[in-house]
């Protein structure tokens, strides 16, 4: 599956390296969103060596990612599933290794690998599949042959304490009957469809973890996840959803300081934005309401105050007070959470 959108730039490198795979995929599905350049002439031009290719378009932009997944996926004919960003690549035994661990154990939920960033094969491709989480990962699981399995708590937990270290969507595959027992991906968000799937996904069984590149991304200025401060907001908004008044990791202290963590990165895309005074009251209230040590205080505040000047000039986007609101809502709703509970 590869949803697009003015995509004509690194399309057919995507595409292409779903036909290097040593296990064809059954079909490619392309799913259009409304691109305003040469994408979907591309996309048909493409003639895939090993198995047919299904292009889907849409008249008009959708609004939102999930909404030509969940029409992708609603079409596709196989039982697996697998996302390819328009300007990401696969790796050639991407979609063979992850097949054969869900095919071999049908207890699990989901398959998740590491990525590269795309020409420079040494670096991680995410700032959360540093060498010290996935060691952690492994430490966490039970060495079987495809990787390390592991349960589903422990997946969430390790999602909320160390950040979305399954890399997005193209790191992942998973069942078509997750997705339809779902009823499908959310649709209201931006920028965190993915991570409250793979949220989902760990209440529904175990994880397997593959401790090597599945795929290459490209990180550039037009990514979708550049706009930090919506996805900071998905991020919290999900934790206080999946973090119910009774759920054990509220208890121990790692909690309030990732959740201070995330909040304290928000602030700085906030004030980054041009949104300055925004992301100064959201820093403030995090450390009022979360607590925070007298050297993280005043890191995070350097930080805060060094990007304050560089972007003063800059005039705030015109949605960002609107989730500045979305973060310090989500940020008092988990900090009670985790007074009442500790």
């Amino acid at each position: 599956m590869v949803p697009t959108y003015n995509g004509e730039r690194f399309l057919l490198g995507a595409l292409a390296s779903i036909d290097r795979q040593t296990l064809p995929p059954c079909e490619i599905i392309v799913v259009d969103d409304g691109s305003q350049d040469a994408t979907v002439e591309l996309a048909r031009s493409f003639q895939p060596a090993a198995c047919p290719l299904l292009v889907i378009e849409s008249p008009r932009n959708s609004g939102s990612p999930a909404r030509p997944l969940n029409r992708g996926i609603e079409q596709a004919r196989g039982p697996l599933i697998a996302i390819l960003e328009q300007d990401d690549e696969f790796l050639p035994d991407k979609l063979a290794s992850q097949a054969n661990a869900l095919t071999n154990d049908h207890e699990l939920a989901v398959v998740f690998g590491l990525c590269n960033r795309l020409g420079e094969t040494s670096r991680p491709g995410s700032r959360s599949q540093t060498a010290a989480i996935t060691a952690e990962l492994q430490a966490a699981g039970a060495p079987v042959a495809e990787g390390y399995r592991i349960n589903g708590e422990e997946l969430f937990r390790l999602l909320v304490w160390r950040g979305c270290y399954y890399s997005g969507f193209p790191g992942i595959m998973f069942r078509k009957s997750d997705w339809e027992k779902k009823g499908g991906l959310r649709t209201d968000w931006q920028v965190g469809t993915d991570l409250e799937f793979f949220c989902w996904l760990t209440q529904q069984g175990p994880g397997l973890f593959q401790p090597r590149h599945v795929y290459s991304r490209r990180l550039h200025g037009e990514s979708l996840s550049a706009s930090g401060a919506a996805a900071h907001a998905d991020i919290l908004e999900l934790f206080d959803e999946y973090l119910t008044p009774d759920h054990p990791l509220l208890a121990h202290p790692q909690t309030a300081a990732s959740i201070r963590m995330y909040a304290n990165r928000a602030a700085w895309y906030v004030t980054l934005a041009g949104g300055a005074p925004g992301g100064y009251r959201l820093w403030r209230q995090a450390r009022r309401e979360l607590g925070s040590p007298l050297t993280t205080t005043l890191s995070s505040g350097a930080v805060l105050l060094g990007l304050y000047g560089f972007s003063a000039w800059r005039r705030p986007s015109s949605d960002i007070a609107t989730c500045v609101e979305r973060l310090k809502a989500a940020v008092h709703q988990l900090a009670g959470k985790c007074r009442a509970r500790t």
